[in-house]
């Protein structure tokens, strides 16, 4: 065997073993690109849910308090009226 065959042999080697551990990172890709469409789309299934339930969370929550602000604020216009008529009718005193 000559130097130039050995130097042939050489670089076949070298291209076989660049070849073989390329492909470990490429399978390696591809099978985490692979799992992340799956995982992707069952993800868009459940944020579909979820935002589902919480619109339904969200319209019950704003229901509810207006429902409970309805009472305090129609006090405290009532309030707030009343305030404003007694303290126009003492201005009202005050002048005469």
């Amino acid at each position: 065997m000559t130097l130039a065959q050995a130097r042939d042999i050489a670089l076949i080697l070298l291209a076989i073993e660049v070849i073989v551990i390329s492909l470990v990172p490429l399978v390696a890709t591809f099978f985490a690109v692979k799992g992340l469409r799956t995982l992707r789309a069952k993800f868009l299934i459940f944020s579909r849910r979820l935002r589902l339930v919480l619109n339904q969370i969200t319209g019950k929550t704003e229901r509810v308090s207006k429902a409970l602000a309805q009472p305090i604020l129609a006090l405290e216009t009532r309030k707030a009226r009343w305030n404003g008529m007694a303290r126009a009718a003492r201005r009202m005193a005050q002048k005469r």
